[in-house]
C-alpha cells in the first residue's frame, strides 16, 4: 500500500520538513518506503528484459505495460496541483516512474529519462515546456489515459513530494544512485544525455525499507 509515512534519514529531511542541504549519498532519503507486493520485485514482474541492467531501457518491452504516456502524466499533475516550475514538473515526472516500477510491478509511461546536469528530464517533456520556467497546462495528452493505479501513485507522489520546491526535489535526485551513476565521468553542470534506465530505478526504490505507519 501507498503510505503517507515520511523516511528521510539524512539532513534533507522529509519533503514536509526543513531542507539543509544534501546528506550522505548513500543513505535512502525517501519519505516513501519500498512497499506494496512489489518491495524489491524480480525483474520479471514488470514486464522488461530480465536478463540483467545492462539490457533494460524504455523499449518496446518496457513500453508494452506502460499505463499512459509522459504527456498524460504531466497533464495529470498540472490538473491536481495547479502551475509549477518546469523543472519541479520534471522531478515529480521522474519519480512518478519510479514508484510505479515498485508499487505497480510497471513503467508507468515509456518515454526515455535522462541524467540531466540539473537532474532526471524527460526529454520528450523538454521539447514541449523548452525556454518556459512557469507551466500553467501542458498541451499534450489527455488525463483521462492515467488509469486507477497509475492515478494512485501519482496521487501519492504528490502528496509526499509536492511540498518541495524545484531546487530541493532536483538536490533529492542528485543524491541517488540512478541519477549519480548515469552521470559518472561527467562534471559538475556538464551537459549529458545518458538514460536513466528502468532498471536503475527499479533496483534503487525497490531497495529502500517499506515505510512505518504513523
Amino acid at each position: 500500500m501507498r503510505s503517507d509515512a515520511r523516511r528521510a534519514a539524512d539532513s534533507l529531511g522529509s519533503p514536509a520538513g526543513p531542507a539543509s542541504g544534501v546528506g550522505s549519498p548513500g543513505l535512502a532519503l525517501h519519505p516513501l518506503g519500498g512497499q506494496g507486493s512489489g518491495a524489491g520485485a524480480a525483474p520479471d514482474r514488470i514486464g522488461v528484459n530480465t536478463e540483467g541492467s545492462a539490457g533494460w531501457g524504455y523499449g518496446a518491452r518496457s513500453s508494452a505495460r506502460a499505463a499512459a504516456s509522459a504527456h498524460d502524466v504531466a497533464k495529470y499533475i498540472l490538473e491536481r496541483t495547479g502551475p509549477m516550475t518546469a523543472m519541479k514538473l520534471q522531478k515529480l515526472v521522474y519519480y512518478c516512474q519510479a514508484w510505479s516500477l515498485v508499487w505497480d510491478e510497471r513503467v508507468l509511461f515509456p518515454e526515455r529519462i535522462e541524467a540531466w546536469a540539473n537532474g532526471p528530464v524527460v526529454p520528450a517533456l523538454y521539447r514541449v515546456h523548452r525556454g518556459e520556467f512557469w507551466v500553467e497546462g501542458w498541451p499534450l495528452g489527455e488525463v483521462a489515459n492515467v488509469d486507477d493505479a497509475g492515478r494512485e501513485t501519482v496521487d501519492a507522489v504528490i502528496r509526499d513530494y509536492g511540498g518541495c520546491s524545484a531546487q530541493r526535489l532536483s538536490d533529492l535526485t542528485h543524491a541517488e544512485p540512478p541519477w549519480r551513476d548515469a552521470r559518472v565521468g561527467l562534471a559538475d553542470g556538464e551537459r549529458g544525455h545518458r538514460e536513466i534506465t528502468v532498471a536503475a530505478l527499479n533496483e534503487y526504490f525497490g531497495s529502500l525499507p517499506p515505510s512505518e505507519p504513523e
